[in-house]
């Protein structure tokens, strides 16, 4: 590696134009930009020859070419260049296209293009079939395999890694040898791996990409022409060379000038590791390894002193372009002490006392991502109001995670399109997302994602209904906002729940019910254009919904349509297919169901084309016809599915970069672009390093060798180089503490070998507080707006702060609801209750009242979805379980057949944990069946009861009634509406049927069991009038009567039981139903005044009506 080794570059054409190998190295990407101006400020030999410069992503493309514009051809002292005549390309794509020409390669012929050798690596596999080493294929490539391609796309993508990484492996392999990495033999369990590649080299029938590049190489050495490069090319940026890089290299600097413009975060370093170069070898035994003094660099810095390493057995000349000057900041000593290798604890000059005016580098800890993102907001509105030479250009926010914060970066900023009564400042901003995945660029290939997952969904009516708001699905059958409301309306009446038809039902065995499907609900809507349900018609097994108005015939209409050919599109996605007939399918779905308007046809065109390129990039060579075809290997749902999501994924492009807004990116695409403020977002413990997950088959991750591929340490190679990209400020906005309990959260590993570095940098630690500020969980917290330095600039976050501030300190006060008017139902003479009305009424009166008088269906929160294995079961889950299998066990299955289906559906926690859990239910269940059983007698009956009481008429139907009695068997525990339900059953059959000595009886948890009766006829009809008039009451104005806690009450009155009982009984039963009515404290409750309607001397109505209810139950209750 010396100057002299390389002929020396001229400073204008000649004849013999210049050669070798260039480096040219610096910690700033602006400076590396200065050294590429002047390379490409002189001419090529050829006037006409286009300069070819390798970028490593299209953001750096952008910026690149925008610096440029500012330096070549540019007036003395002014910005007025252009940048012209330059071909940005990315380089692995480059060279690839260099071995096609140094082979002769079309590259629609090419055979290892893409995923086209998957075909070849599956008819391999399927050819080894029973030979010895197709045991360890048997998994994954035998007849019972279920995702065979996305294995073999696996497998190859492996392969080339070995051919890219360790071409002397894949060589050995090609000769007949079975070996490892480090030529030792493979264990038995790996020896398919070379006799599958031999298999798979021999079926493609071409040389494999290790001998391709070294065929290249030497046919570049030999006729450089073959290779159609100008005679100079530059490769700007590029942070890791891999064997088959640097051997291509080698060969075209033989004869062309070859520029490397490496991001190296420290000259000193390099250095070091010049005056003593190494070979690369196994990563554990890298003597480079204890070389860096800075912190950072020995942490983050692993990548970029690699790649020194593995470019050390190249001749080339070293061109260190000049450092920038830092600034006297604390982010300027941190830069300096990585940019000089120095260790602050030998380099007391880089301690001092931290300014009171240094706000360089800033840490914001947040409660979670959508708090990250708003707090984000006011900072860049507090940077931006601090300094007006300050514009949205010179700030770039980087994430690891773009597609998790995105939508809250358009809700937050503003980019969704809702308008605000107050908009927030930070909306007025111009703000760019980059890096989407395709899906969220173009929606219509989000819309194709949404249908391919039909398939295997329930295709719900909420997700049907969904779809139809889709604006391109809404556009094609023109669906109003009107129609999606009515949508809303009818597909419920129709009883719709999921399932386009029985049929599509099948794959959950429940094909033979074909009620509550799309198409049942939909011909109940076409009968109802024609019929009512008067006389209650029907036709074959439908009957006609009766809500069906002559306006929404049309509408009808169209939403069969849309159905119709839905059902088409999810039985084309359903069944395996070739890879072209899957295009196809797609191609033809998007036509049937979508439609865009005028202004956005490029959404169609960009879909086509990426169906275009996935079909070249998968399928086989155009030369091969069909004699290479892809055989008779189908695709599966799952493994399309699966590819489409690959192609769709994230992928950077340069259309959001530098627009002059603030720009919002994943960390690779600007690591090294400087920009004044440096914003890093989200980079949180377990996001950031990314979480890999080793493939258990690489043979290469067992001794990783220098420059091989981690991501990992490629993320904190980013964090290092976004620290050094910063000149004026760096600000990390993260998570700090649970926006659920608000416990404290831990630093990502990176960003705490950050923190303690700028600590070492602090002549008194102590100052290190100063540069972390823990914002609040909410955004209306009276600290963002206190004085001297309010944080926040949102309007009506203040607003919410000063009601706060000035509401007081009191308990907040229940709203007071008056009595009401009676129901349209429930008001006249003669008034039809159902019996399952009244029984859930007294389950639950307050949430009766605000579901009946207010319309509030649900006031419970929702289960959160369970993400993780339980090791131990709670009390919802413990019933789910209970219940099932107590309903099995009653239907007559044995208590043995019931345990392995449980273990089987995955509620239960793993190994012995779940089968002492399951133990334990299993005796519960056992318990209860026994006693349940004594009253089971006879078959079951359900009996309609009809009672008359002159105002009151109840009616319903009555489930299992065994002779004379009603039997209730629950997993749960025998609480208060259990035992309501059963007196109001036992009420309503003896009412309904005099003749019969009824009982009533609940049994439940631990084999408890209340039995109710006999009751007198004229004692039924006075009780259940009773009930009926506070039933009205209740839905007039809201009944103090919790069921458990009235129990209780009465029970330790009559009883004679503990007043601690009441307590926990109000405790366990209240909820946000009765918090809307009443505090938590039992003595709230009882506060309550009676009415003149309660006919009570007692003072509290809640006292007054719990004797009214359960006195006379009490009466005619037996416990067991």
């Amino acid at each position: 590696m010396t100057e002299d080794a390389q002929p020396t570059l001229l400073e204008a054409p000649t004849a013999t134009p210049a050669t070798g190998l260039v480096v040219h190295r610096c910690s700033r990407a602006d400076r590396l930009a200065e050294g590429l101006a002047e390379v490409l400020a002189r001419p090529l030999p050829d006037p006409f020859a286009t300069e070819i410069v390798c970028v490593p992503a299209p953001g750096v493309e952008r910026w690149l070419s925008q610096t440029l514009s500012m330096q070549l051809g540019a007036s003395a002292g002014q910005h007025d260049g252009v940048c012209a005549g330059i071909d940005f390309a990315r380089f692995d794509p480059l060279l690839e296209r260099v071995v096609g020409q140094a082979l002769g390669i079309d590259p629609a012929d090419d055979p290892w293009r893409g995923d086209r050798t998957v075909w070849a690596l599956l008819r391999a596999a399927e050819a080894g079939r029973g030979e010895p080493w197709f045991a360890g294929l048997r998994v994954s490539f035998g007849e019972q395999a279920r995702h065979r391609f996305q294995t073999a796309r696996r497998v190859v993508r492996l392969f080339r890694s070995y051919a890219v990484q360790r071409p002397e492996l894949v060589n050995a392999w090609t000769a007949g040898a079975n070996t490892g990495p480090g030529g030792a033999p493979l264990e038995p369990f790996s020896v398919w791996q070379p006799e599958l590649w031999r298999r798979w080299c021999a079926e493609v029938g071409a040389p494999h990409p290790a001998q391709r590049v070294a065929l290249a190489a030497d046919r570049l050495a030999a006729a450089p022409e073959l290779a159609e490069l100008p005679e100079r090319l530059s490769v700007f940026g590029p942070t890791r060379l891999n064997p088959a890089q640097r051997t291509l290299l080698r060969a075209l600097a033989l004869h062309r000038e070859v520029h490397l413009f490496l991001p190296h975060p420290s000259p000193a370093l390099w250095r070091e590791l010049a005056a003593d170069p190494t070979a690369p070898g196994p990563r554990a035994s890298d003597p480079t390894a204890d070389l860096p003094g800075s912190r950072l660099l020995a942490r983050l810095g692993r990548d970029t002193r690699e790649l020194q390493t593995t470019l050390s057995p190249l001749d080339f000349r070293d061109d260190p372009r000049p450092e920038p000057g830092r600034p006297d900041t604390l982010l300027g000593r941190l830069q300096r002490s990585v940019v000089d290798n120095l260790d602050p604890a030998t380099e007391p000059s880089l301690r001092r006392t931290l300014a009171a005016d240094d706000r360089s580098v800033h840490f914001h800890s947040c409660h979670g991502p959508d708090r990250q993102v708003e707090v984000l907001r006011e900072v860049v509105l507090g940077l931006l109001a601090d300094d007006p030479t300050l514009e949205p250009r010179d700030i770039i926010v980087m994430c690891p995670d773009i597609e998790t914060f995105a939508p809250l970066i358009q809700a937050t900023f503003g980019l969704d399109g809702v308008e605000s009564d107050q908009p927030h400042p930070g909306q007025q901003l111009r703000v760019r997302l980059a890096d989407r995945a395709l899906r969220q660029v173009n929606p219509l290939l989000g819309t194709l994602s949404r249908l391919l997952e039909l398939p295997v969904g329930r295709s719900g009516a909420s997700t049907l209904l969904d779809l139809c708001a889709d604006p391109a699905v809404r556009r094609r059958f023109s669906f109003t906002d009107s129609d999606l409301e009515r949508l809303h309306d009818l597909v419920p009446a129709a009883g719709v729940r999921w399932g386009l038809d029985a049929e599509h039902r099948r794959p959950f065995k429940m094909h033979l019910f074909p009620h509550n499907t799309w198409q049942t609900g939909l011909r109940r809507m076409l009968l109802g254009v024609a019929l009512s349900e008067d006389g209650q018609p029907y036709r074959d097994t439908v009957s006609p919904l009766d809500d069906i108005d002559s306006s929404d015939v049309d509408l009808v209409g169209r939403l069969v349509e849309f159905w119709s050919r839905l059902v088409r599109v999810v039985d084309s996605f359903t069944d395996p297919k070739p890879l072209a007939e899957w295009l196809t399918a797609c191609r033809d779905a998007l036509t049937e169901l979508t439609e865009v308007p005028p202004g956005e046809r490029w959404q169609m065109a960009h879909a086509w084309t990426e169906f275009a390129r996935l079909a070249e990039d998968t399928g086989p060579p155009e030369s091969a016809g069909d004699t290479v075809a892809t055989g008779d290997t189908v695709l599966t749902p799952a493994e399309v599915r699966g590819m489409l999501a690959d192609a769709f994924a994230g992928r950077p492009s340069r259309a959001n970069f530098r627009t002059g807004a603030l720009t919002l990116c994943t960390m690779t695409p600007m690591r090294t672009v400087p920009h004044r403020v440096v914003c890093l977002l989200g980079l949180d413990d377990g996001v950031f390093p990314r979480r890999t997950h080793p493939d258990g088959d690489d043979l290469l991750a067992g001794e990783p060798w220098v420059g091989d591929r981690d991501p990992r340490s490629e993320d904190r190679q980013v964090l290092l180089d976004a620290v050094l990209s910063a000149t004026e400020r760096l600000l990390v906005v993260h998570s700090g503490a649970s926006p659920q309990t608000g416990e404290p959260r831990p630093l990502s590993v990176p960003l705490t070998e950050l923190r303690d570095a700028l600590t070492e940098l602090l002549s008194d630690p102590a100052d290190a507080h100063r540069l972390v500020s823990r914002h609040s969980l909410q955004p209306f917290a009276s600290s963002n707006f206190t004085l001297p330095g309010p944080f926040s600039f949102d309007a009506s976050m203040r607003a919410a702060a000063l009601a706060s501030a000035t509401a007081g300190t009191s308990e907040p006060t229940v709203p007071e609801v008056g009595e009401l008017p009676d129901l349209p139902e429930l008001s006249g003479d003669h008034v039809e209750v159902p019996l399952a009305d009244l029984q859930a009424f007294f389950a639950h009166p307050a949430r009766a009242f605000l579901r009946r008088r207010a319309g509030l269906s649900s006031l419970t929160e929702d289960a959160a979805a369970l993400d993780e294995i339980p090791l131990a079961l709670d009390g919802l889950q413990q019933w789910q379980i209970g219940e099932r299998m107590l309903r099995a066990h009653l239907a007559g299955a044995p208590m043995d057949a019931l345990r392995m289906p449980e273990v089987l559906r995955g509620g239960l926690p793993p190994f012995e944990l779940g089968n002492r859990a399951l133990d334990s239910l299993a005796e519960q269940v056992v318990a209860i069946a026994r006693v349940a059983r004594q009253h089971l007698v006879g078959p079951a009956e359900s009996r309609w009861v009809d009672v008359d009481l002159g105002r009151w008429r109840l009616t319903g139907l009555v489930p299992g009634v065994h002779g004379g009695q009603a039997v209730e068997v629950n997993f749960s525990a025998v609480k208060g509406r259990h035992r309501l339900r059963a007196w109001l059953t036992l009420l309503a059959l003896k009412c309904s049927h005099p003749e019969t000595d009824w009982r009533s009886t609940v049994v439940g948890r631990r084999g408890h069991s209340i039995s109710l009766g006999p009751i007198s006829e004229s004692d039924a009809r006075a009780r259940l009038n009773e009930l009926l008039i506070l039933h009205a009451q209740g839905l007039r104005r809201w009944l103090p009567a919790p069921p458990n806690t009235a129990a209780a009450h009465v029970e330790s009155t009559l009883r004679g039981g503990s007043p601690e009982g009441v307590n926990r009984s109000w405790e366990f039963e209240h909820d946000n139903a009765w918090g809307f009515f009443v505090g938590s404290q039992l003595a709230e409750l009882r506060a309550v005044p009676s009415t003149p309607e309660d006919r009570t001397r007692l003072r509290s109505r809640f006292e007054a009506i719990a004797f009214r209810v359960w006195e006379p139950l009490l009466a005619a209750e037996v416990s067991r």
